[in-house]
């Protein structure tokens, strides 16, 4: 099995820090809020837990992407949704009452 050496995973984390998903990025610095209090970050696991960790926000820029925990978006977990932002509501459920007799005399 391979794995990254701990170089590489320095090179890593100084390019994600520098990146779009760091705390410099402009996005970043107009965020109210950051990730590190946000409920849609996945941390990854090993030596760069702590730091970073993958957007799960499908309604954020940076969905699937990795962000350092002092990212910010604006799609926070609190952030409230403007009325027209909204999920439509589900619909009731329906109530199928065509039996097998009915559908296989039509």
């Amino acid at each position: 099995m391979r794995t990254l050496s701990p170089e590489g995973t320095d090179m890593a984390a100084e390019r994600w820090y520098a990146g779009d998903g760091g705390p410099e990025a402009p996005i970043a610095k107009s965020a109210p809020d950051t990730c590190w209090s946000c409920g849609f970050p996945v941390r990854l696991a090993g030596p760069l837990s702590d730091t970073f960790g993958v957007c799960a926000n499908g309604n954020a820029n940076d969905d699937g992407k990795v962000v350092t925990v002092n990212h910010g978006c604006g799609a926070h977990s609190e952030v409230k949704l403007a009325r027209k932002q909204q999920p439509i509501p589900v619909p009731d459920h329906v109530f199928d009452t065509l039996t097998d007799d009915e559908f296989v005399s039509l």
